[in-house]
């Protein structure tokens, strides 16, 4: 089991933990309608990490 997020271009949800990334998907659709998001992305909390990580290696900054 893996921890999953859900990323949005308004935010993110934390998904919680499943078997795989289908599982995810199959819940995030269920429980939010991210289907329904323009843009969406399924990801575990490792490549969240990696993500984020690589965001501030390029200094990518919201302020």
């Amino acid at each position: 089991m893996k921890r999953y997020f859900a990323i949005t271009e308004h935010g993110s949800i934390a998904l919680g933990n499943h078997e795989n990334k289908k599982a995810a998907l199959d819940f995030a659709v269920d429980k939010f309608n991210i289907h329904q998001a323009e843009n969406y992305l399924i990801v575990n909390e490792f490549e969240a990490f990696e993500i984020v990580f690589n965001l501030g290696e390029q200094g990518v900054n919201d302020d």
